[in-house]
Formats: C-alpha cells, sequence, structure tokens
C-alpha cells in the first residue's frame, strides 16, 4: 500500500445531492475593491457604482472521474475522492482558478447589476446584464490611468471553492428499503424488513475494517500491478432474515466497485473454477447475528447469559450472540448456468474474525437504528460507536505491539502473496495449532513470514 491510502475511508453518496456549480459572495472589502476596478475600467455610463455593493462568485462544484482517471491521481489528491453510490466513479472537488469564475455584481438587495466576464490570455473582460446581453468587452486597465488592472483581477478572483465537507442530504439517514432493494441486501435469500444505515455507520466500519482487519489487503491483491485505492464502501444495509426456528439478522457492507470487484483470483487455490462465475456483481462484508429484543435482560434463544451490557440502555436492548462475519463475492450468472441462477455465490467465501468488542458494538447500534431515532439520539450513537471503535483500535494496537509502517510492510508482503496464490495457513498434525505452509514446498517458509501471520493470518486460505 502506498501513502498510508489504506487509512483513508469513504462511504459512497448520493451523485444527485452534490453540487455541480456553487456560488460565494466575496467579503466586504474584496467586493468593494473589486467593483472599483470594474467601475475605472468601464465608466459611470454602464455601471452604477452607488446601487453596487457585493460581489457573488459561481465556479465549479464536484466533478466525476472514472476509477481508471483517479489511479492516475496523487495518493493525496486520491484520499479527497467520495465514491459514487452504485456507480463505478468517484467524485471530486474542482479546484478553482480565476479564469473558470463567473463573476455576478450584485446590489445590497442581493439583485444582479452585472456580470463580468474575464478572459486572462486576452487580458481583457465582458461586461453583461443579468441576462446575458453583452453591454461591451474592455481591457483590464484603468481609463483614467492606463495603469493594467490584470493583476488585480487575479488576485481579486484567486478564491478558493467553498465546498468542506460533503452535503448532508448525499449522505442520508436511517431509512426502510423497498421490498426490492431489500431482496438485494439480503442476498438474494429470505426477504424480510430491510434498512439502509447512515453514512456515518460506514464511514466508521470501515475504518475499522482497513485499519484493524487490514480487509483492504485482499482488495489490493486483486488488482492489477503497481495500483492502489483505498477501501470505501457502497453503503451498509440491515436485513431481518429467516433462519430456523427465529430470526436473525445480517449486517451487509457491499464495497464499492472502486476498490474492488472481486477478490476470487486472489483467494482461490484453483482458479480455473473462477472463469466460470461470470461477470463480478458485489463483493460484501456480512455480519450475521440474532438481534432478538431481550426480555428483562435476557434473549429467548440465548438465555445461557445475559450478553454484552452497554453504558446505553437503549442499545442494549438487543441480543448480539451468534456472531458470524463472512466475506463474499456475488457474480452474474455464466452462459452456462442460465435460467438456473440470476447470481453465483462465489465458492471463495472467507470467514473474518468478530471476536472483538467494536462488532457488538456496531451491531448492537445499527439494530438500534432500525427504530429510525431523531437527530439527536442518532448523533448519541454515532459518538458511541465512534467511541467504541477507538478503544478497539488501542487494543489492537496494544495486543499487536506493531508500528504502523510494520503494519503497512506487511500489508504489503501478504498482498504479494495472496497474488502469488502458493501460501496458505492449515494444521500439520490433527490438533496442531495452524501454521503458514506454501503449496508444493515442503521445507519452512522464512520466519519473517510467519511473524507477519503473527497479525494477517486470517487473510490467507485455510488451505
Amino acid at each position: 500500500m502506498s501513502e498510508r491510502m489504506e487509512h483513508v475511508c469513504r462511504v459512497a453518496v448520493d451523485a444527485s445531492c452534490l453540487e455541480h456549480t456553487i456560488s460565494t459572495t466575496l467579503s466586504v472589502s474584496r467586493s468593494k475593491e473589486f467593483v472599483d476596478v470594474v467601475f475605472r475600467a468601464v465608466g459611470p455610463t454602464l455601471l452604477n457604482r452607488q446601487t453596487t455593493n457585493t460581489v457573488r462568485v459561481t465556479g465549479p462544484g464536484w466533478s466525476i472521474v472514472s476509477v481508471d482517471e483517479a489511479d492516475m491521481l496523487s495518493p493525496e489528491q486520491r484520499g479527497r475522492l467520495v465514491p459514487i453510490r452504485s456507480q463505478s466513479s468517484l467524485a471530486m472537488i474542482t479546484k478553482w482558478s480565476p479564469g473558470a469564475l463567473t463573476v455576478e455584481l450584485c446590489d445590497q438587495d442581493g439583485n444582479v447589476a452585472a456580470c463580468v466576464e474575464a478572459d486572462f490570455e486576452s487580458k481583457v473582460f465582458n461586461l453583461r446584464t443579468e441576462l446575458s446581453e453583452l453591454l461591451g468587452t474592455f481591457k483590464m486597465v484603468e481609463r483614467e490611468t492606463g495603469t493594467s488592472t490584470f493583476e488585480d483581477f487575479r488576485r481579486l478572483l484567486n478564491v478558493r471553492s467553498p465546498i468542506k465537507t460533503i452535503p448532508t442530504a448525499a449522505c442520508g439517514r436511517a431509512s426502510v428499503m423497498g421490498a426490492p432493494a431489500a431482496a438485494a441486501a439480503a442476498g438474494g435469500s429470505g426477504g424480510g424488513t430491510a434498512f439502509v444505515m447512515p453514512a456515518w455507520v460506514g464511514d466508521i466500519a470501515v475504518r475499522w475494517l482497513s485499519q484493524c482487519l487490514r480487509v483492504h489487503v485482499i482488495h489490493h491483491a486483486s488488482l492489477p500491478n503497481g495500483v492502489s485505492r483505498p477501501l470505501t464502501l457502497n453503503g451498509v444495509y440491515l436485513n431481518k432474515i429467516s433462519a430456523g426456528r427465529s430470526d436473525r439478522w445480517r449486517l451487509s457492507m457491499v464495497v464499492h466497485e472502486s476498490s474492488c470487484r472481486c477478490f476470487c483470483a486472489a483467494w482461490k487455490k484453483d482458479r480455473r473454477d473462477v472463469m466460470s462465475l461470470g461477470t463480478p456483481r458485489r463483493v460484501s462484508v456480512s455480519i450475521e447475528f440474532c438481534g432478538c429484543e431481550k426480555v428483562e435482560g435476557f434473549c429467548l434463544h440465548h438465555q445461557e447469559t445475559p450478553g454484552r451490557s452497554f453504558s446505553n440502555l437503549a442499545i442494549g436492548k438487543f441480543c448480539c450472540k451468534g456472531c458470524v462475519m463472512q466475506m463474499s463475492c456475488r457474480h452474474a450468472a455464466s452462459a452456462g448456468h442460465q435460467g438456473t441462477n440470476s447470481a453465483t455465490k462465489c465458492p471463495t467465501q472467507m470467514t473474518l474474525p468478530c471476536k472483538d468488542l467494536f462488532v457488538d458494538a456496531l451491531i448492537a447500534v445499527c439494530r438500534t437504528l432500525t427504530s429510525i431515532p431523531d437527530e439527536e439520539t442518532e448523533g448519541e450513537l454515532k459518538e458511541f460507536l465512534d467511541t467504541s471503535l477507538a478503544q478497539t483500535m488501542l487494543d489492537y494496537a496494544t495486543t499487536r505491539s506493531v508500528d504502523d509502517d510494520t503494519m503497512m510492510e506487511r500489508d504489503m508482503v501478504v498482498s504479494a502473496m495472496l497474488e502469488t496464490g502458493q501460501y496458505f495457513v492449515a494444521s500439520k498434525k490433527r490438533n496442531s495449532p495452524p501454521v503458514l505452509q506454501q503449496r508444493n514446498v515442503a521445507q519452512s517458509v522464512p520466519i519473517y513470514l510467519n511473524e507477519t501471520m503473527q497479525t494477517h493470518a486470517h487473510l490467507l486460505p485455510r488451505s
């Protein structure tokens, strides 16, 4: 991984809520200075200086880039990209330049008195009415003194884009999904009540997946050599599914296509069967758990233990027992399977460890969000989950006793091991602990690889 990109985490947003153009008003002093410069170049005939008080500039907002275009950006630029929901593209804030701005001269009520279009190559500007009627083209010089105002134009219009954060509407709050979307969130099985989790759940969860479980290593191994992408999610969904005598819940964290479309080739021993799976559709990390509401602190299906207690009583109402976490891939049916299944489950499903305390906090918060709480309560849940992640990350760092640079080195080593398809973890004898092995090689693996397995063993195949 280059430049710590795995630590940059994002959840996809709704493209329709991202502004393609955006406006801002210059400060009082800068507005006055700019109007004075224009007035001296134009003269009192075309511009009434007394009624022109403020300057409003409009420039490009968010622009859309493809995954391939994003790969060409620097790690710092790549870290600022925002994935677009349900699309294999990303959005970035367009950097403003003086020549790309539209300038409106406004009166004290905000009404447009005139528009200025600056052409810095020709060192002229057009003056138009609010209806775009051309009033004249003027050189960037002062009429009275003949002094050039070119630098003044550039200086006064050297404005940064006012976009600082993603619009709240693009992230959304917890909501109930429709029936077709619910079936998709359920992974094609069962169906039932399904919910879309707010973006902040994914923002926190993806940091855990990347910084604690290092899931990005598998995704990196599935990408072409030399390509490195941060882990991003398309969305987080909670679905009630049927499982035998009791209902269970499944939390699905769907990976955005800009991060990884399929990790099969990086995981399978025999990669020939991957070819028959067809086009990759979705990679996701799912957590299945009980989720039943407790009665007097006990679950009806797990009565032997009360389960974990939380300081927030509302979060502790639901059972977090029976937790199983997997990362899996779904594919469109190949030509030989048409008519049988619209999607085929990938045989390279892998089980991830889910014993740390953050897992309970995550599923408990998501289960609580199914009641669609008010904004204040949702804010408390967000703070609780963020605090739980901070504690879990501290626990991981303490247990590993390995610095970030060493972890990143191990990330790259394991990614290379996955790309070769030669390494796996398994017991050499019955009832013996699993160890790192290499296919078709009898001798022991180098000691530094065994040291890497102390933190990354869960990322390699088990056979």
